[in-house]
This record gives structure tokens, C-alpha cells and sequence, in this order.
């Protein structure tokens, strides 16, 4: 049995011309309809632990589209006075004042790519 795949002249698959990474992302894309290997450049991270970062090619001949990274700060060690643990993205864990300092610790992040965590509330 044989069988064939008949196209009309006005039909084609055209898909994404190559693309570079639009800002946040790592790694080309080259022409056609997938890419893979998307991941965030520093200073960025996943959105979600679940969703790794993408690019799609959702209309021909537009350029990929990427998405699932966002800017994030980077990993910090605690001032003196704080314990936490950054590791980088959006926040840190077991955040709190340090022995012989008292008050509410208070951890923030800038989200701009290359930042660092700023840390408040604790005080002597």
C-alpha cells in the first residue's frame, strides 16, 4: 500500500524565520515551526517550577515568541544581623533575624535582572 501527500500550490509550511533570544532568554532559534533549548539568561528565571521557558512560532513568517522568564534577583548572601537562604529568582527561604538581633526580617527583590535581595527589619 502506498500513499502520498498531495499539496495544493497555494499551500506551504512556511513557520518562524530564525530568531535571537529576546531579552531574558537564552538560546536560538532556527527557521521552521519548534525550538528547543530555551532556558533564562542571568538575572532571569522561570516564572513557575512546573513551566520551563519556551519559544513558539505562533504565526508564519513573525518571529518565536518566548515566554516563562522573568527578571529576578540574584543569589545573596545575608547581611550581617539576617539568616535566609537566596539562592536566586524571587525569593528566599527561612528568612529571619539573626541571633542577638530582633524585630520582623524583611526580604525584598527589585526584579531587575542583576539585582540583589534587600533585606530590612532587623535591628541590634
Amino acid at each position: 500500500v502506498r500513499f502520498a501527500v498531495l499539496l495544493s500550490r497555494n499551500y506551504a509550511v512556511r513557520g518562524c524565520p530564525a530568531t535571537p533570544p529576546s531579552k531574558g532568554y537564552s538560546g536560538k532559534c532556527p527557521a521552521g515551526l519548534g525550538c528547543a533549548g530555551v532556558t533564562c539568561a542571568k538575572g532571569y528565571y522561570p516564572k513557575t517550577a512546573t513551566k520551563p521557558p519556551l519559544a513558539k512560532c505562533n504565526k508564519d513568517g513573525k518571529p518565536f515568541e518566548y515566554s516563562g522568564c522573568a527578571a529576578g534577583c540574584l543569589p545573596t548572601n545575608p547581611p550581617q544581623g539576617y539568616s535566609a537562604g537566596c539562592k536566586g529568582g524571587f525569593s528566599c527561604s527561612g528568612v529571619g533575624c539573626a541571633k542577638g538581633y530582633r524585630g520582623k526580617a524583611k526580604v525584598t527583590c527589585a526584579k531587575k535582572p542583576g539585582a540583589h535581595f534587600q533585606f530590612s527589619g532587623c535591628t541590634r
